[in-house]
C-alpha cells in the first residue's frame, strides 16, 4: 500500500466572501423571520379573539383578578367624602345614559367605576369594565368632554378591543419566548418585550381611532352636536405642556399609544363642522 500527499492548489481554502457579511445576511434572515411570525400571529390572534363569547371574557377577567383593582379606596387629597360621592354618582349616571344609547349587545354588560385618585387616566379592560380616575375628571371643563372619554372607553368594549389586545399580546409573547428560547436573562427579556410592543403599536392606534369615531357618533346621538368634546384633548394638552422632567404631575398613561392630541382635536372639529349642528356644552357642577 502506498500513500501520497499531493500538493493542493493555492487559495483553495480562501473565500472571496467576508465572514461578517455572511453573519449579517444570517441575522437579517432571522430578524425578518421573527417579524413575519409576529405579524402573522398577531393578525390571527386579533381575528380569532373577536369571536370569543363575552361571557368567556368575563370569566377570564375574574380568573385574572381584574375586579380587584376596582375596590373602593379613599381619595388621595383633602376632598370631602360627600363631594367624592356626589362626583361618583354623576359620572356613573352619565355612563349609564351613554351605555343605553350605545347599542350594546344583549349578552354584553358594561360597568363604569370611579376612582378618587389623582391619576390622569381612564381605561377599559376585560370583562366590560370602564375605569375613570378623578385626576382626569377634575380637569374637564364640561360634561361633553367627560362624555367623550366615557364614550371612548365604552367603544373599546363594544368593539371588543380589550380581549383582542390581550389575545394578541399573549400570543406574540408566547411565540417569541418559544422561538428565541427566552431564559431569565433580563436584557433578552426586555428586547423581546420591546419587539412585542412595537409590533402592536400601530394596531393599537387603529383601535384608538375606531374608539374615537364610535365616541363621536355616540355624543351626536346623545347631545345632537359635538361641541365641547374636543375640550377633553385640550385638557390633556394643558397637562402635557406643564409636564417636565422630574415633575410630580399625574400619569399621562391615557396618551401612551393614542394618536396625537392636535390630530384628534382637528378630527373632532371637522366632524362638528360637517354635522352643521351647534349646541352649548353642559357645565359640570364642580367645574370652575
Amino acid at each position: 500500500m502506498s500513500y501520497e500527499n499531493p500538493q493542493q492548489p493555492e487559495g483553495i481554502n480562501v473565500s472571496d466572501e467576508h465572514p461578517v457579511r455572511d453573519l449579517f445576511v444570517l441575522l437579517s434572515a432571522v430578524i425578518l423571520s421573527v417579524v413575519v411570525l409576529v405579524v402573522l400571529l398577531s393578525s390571527i390572534a386579533s381575528w380569532l379573539a373577536q369571536y370569543v363569547p363575552f361571557s368567556t371574557e368575563q370569566r377570564l377577567a375574574k380568573v385574572i383578578g381584574i375586579e380587584a383593582m376596582f375596590e373602593s379606596d379613599p381619595a388621595q387629597d383633602s376632598t370631602p367624602e360627600i363631594q367624592v360621592q356626589a362626583r361618583e354618582a354623576y359620572v356613573l349616571e352619565l355612563g349609564r345614559q351613554l351605555i343605553e344609547r350605545a347599542g350594546i349587545d344583549a349578552d354584553m354588560s358594561i360597568t363604569v367605576h370611579y376612582k378618587p385618585s389623582a391619576t390622569v387616566n381612564a381605561f377599559a379592560t376585560l370583562g366590560g369594565h370602564v375605569v375613570m380616575f378623578d385626576g382626569l375628571i377634575s380637569r374637564l371643563p364640561n360634561e361633553n368632554a367627560l362624555a367623550m372619554v366615557l364614550a371612548h372607553e365604552i367603544g373599546h368594549i363594544k368593539l371588543r378591543h380589550p380581549v383582542v389586545a390581550m389575545s394578541r399580546g399573549l400570543t406574540v409573547s408566547l411565540a417569541l419566548g418559544s422561538f428565541l428560547g427566552i431564559t431569565d436573562n433580563t436584557f433578552t427579556g426586555r428586547i423581546v418585550e420591546w419587539i412585542g410592543y412595537s409590533s402592536s403599536l400601530s394596531y393599537s392606534r387603529d383601535q384608538e381611532r375606531e374608539a374615537d369615531a364610535f365616541a363621536s357618533q355616540l355624543l351626536i346621538n346623545h347631545y345632537g352636536h359635538l361641541n365641547g368634546a374636543e375640550d377633553l384633548f385640550a385638557a390633556f394638552q394643558e397637562v402635557y405642556d406643564r409636564s417636565s422632567p422630574g415633575s410630580r404631575l399625574p400619569s399621562l398613561d391615557f396618551l401612551s399609544t393614542h394618536p396625537g392630541l392636535a390630530e384628534r382635536i382637528d378630527e373632532l372639529r371637522e366632524k362638528a363642522d360637517a354635522l352643521g349642528a351647534s349646541g352649548t356644552p353642559v357645565p359640570l357642577p364642580w367645574a370652575q
